[in-house]
């Protein structure tokens, strides 16, 4: 989880409307590039927006920030899983947490078993792949984790 930094220069862009239309067009690019490079699992993209119409209609309701730095150019600092419920992301980090400390202490580093943070059963299941990306389910509640370093 972190911040989209986008920013987009729009020379030919003159109304608020074309502005508007340009930046939810560079929204939902930047969706389907986080999407393909692995960015977003597959089972958290449906959090996030597929269509130009749903960014611009944030946009147009002033519910995604974004200001104009210079001629035909506007800067936008989105928190991209910021309609999550704050609580819920809370205590996910915590479990993400928990998890790679348990691993840190673990015997075998690059894969193996341990205690699951929600369900504490010893059925989650790790590896870490050689760029140091760790991946873990747990085999009884489903809860996972995928980090990116």
């Amino acid at each position: 989880m972190g911040t989209l930094d986008l920013a987009l220069s729009f020379p030919n862009a003159e109304t608020e409307e074309e502005k508007i239309g340009a930046l939810s067009i560079g929204l939902v690019q930047s969706y389907k590039y986080m999407l393909d490079k692995g960015y977003l699992s597959f089972k958290n993209s449906f959090f996030y927006a597929k269509t130009q119409e749903y960014w611009q209609k944030l946009l147009e309701e002033g519910k995604i920030p974004y200001r104009e730095i210079s001629k035909g150019e506007i800067k936008i600092d989105l928190w991209v899983p910021g309609y999550l419920d704050k609580e819920k992301v809370d205590e996910y980090v915590d479990r993400c947490k928990k998890v790679l400390n348990d691993i840190d202490k673990s015997e075998n580093k690059r894969s193996g078993t341990i205690g699951c943070p929600v369900c504490k059963e010893e059925i989650f299941h790790f590896n870490v792949n050689v760029g140091g990306n760790i991946n873990g389910t747990c085999q009884s509640c489903g809860f996972y984790l995928y980090t990116i370093k």
